[in-house]
């Protein structure tokens, strides 16, 4: 399991929507969180499309990009 589960997990607490198929599979970049810290602000960004996919990242802005296969 990747660290950035727990983390996205305590960001989903507070309304941060992740699909259920990505979950497990979405890395952070240390540009954005270094041990987790200030993730909740992402649900202002996922609010309409929730972080979906079949895995990928959240770039320093906070924005998901989904690796290709």
């Amino acid at each position: 399991m990747f660290e950035a589960t727990k983390w996205l997990s305590k960001a989903e607490n507070n309304g941060l929507r992740i699909e259920p198929e990505t979950k497990g599979n979405v890395e952070v970049s240390f540009l954005l969180s270094y041990a987790g810290e200030n993730l909740e602000w992402l649900k202002n960004i996922h609010k309409r499309k929730p972080i979906g996919g079949a895995g990928g990242y959240l770039d320093h802005e906070g924005e998901y990009i989904e690796t290709p296969d």
